[in-house]
């Protein structure tokens, strides 16, 4: 279920607790938009994407720090999409740099198995990131994202041609 807060009330330094806190508590994802709303009054428009044995808690929490009055329980259906995660091995030998590692990439397909996206996983690119950097190799991080994902897809690609 999707729940929706609305405040007007609330600093920007508190977002981040909420949203940490409201995880810990079972909250599966949450996301907070800045919106303006009568009167020309700044609020935040705060959705909370939760399992109902968790609402309690989470709500709980969010109604106690926020004051709000109350809140909306949205009913969604959520369509997932298929993926498969497969772990790729990394080098850099091209680039100069020795370093061979294992990443994991998201990698979403059609039902005819066409390939719609494949991302690679955050914390690994953070990792690979933070390990360029600590050997003194710094690649921006949406670069080093791009470049991997880019030679995934090309090797994809080459196996597709050759089958």
């Amino acid at each position: 279920m999707l729940i929706m807060i609305t405040v007007d009330n609330v600093s920007g330094e508190v977002i981040p607790y909420l949203i940490e806190t409201s995880i810990e508590r079972g909250a599966k994802n949450m996301h907070v938009v800045p919106a303006i709303t009568k009167k020309g009054r700044p609020e935040y428009l705060i959705f909370v994407d939760i399992d109902e044995p968790n609402l309690e808690p989470v709500i709980g929490f969010l109604l106690a720090e926020l004051g709000s009055l109350g809140y909306r329980i949205i009913r969604d259906e959520h369509f997932p999409s298929d993926f498969l995660v497969e772990k790729v091995e990394v080098n850099l030998s091209s680039l100069g740099i020795s370093l061979n590692t294992v990443v994991r990439i998201k990698v979403i397909r059609r039902q005819d198995g066409s390939i719609i996206t494949a991302n690679l996983e955050y914390d690994d690119l953070l990792s690979l990131s933070e390990e360029l950097i600590s050997g003194a190799t710094h690649i921006p991080m949406m670069k080093l994202k791009s470049m991997i994902e880019g030679r995934y897809l090309e090797q994809l690609l080459g196996k597709a041609k050759d089958d």
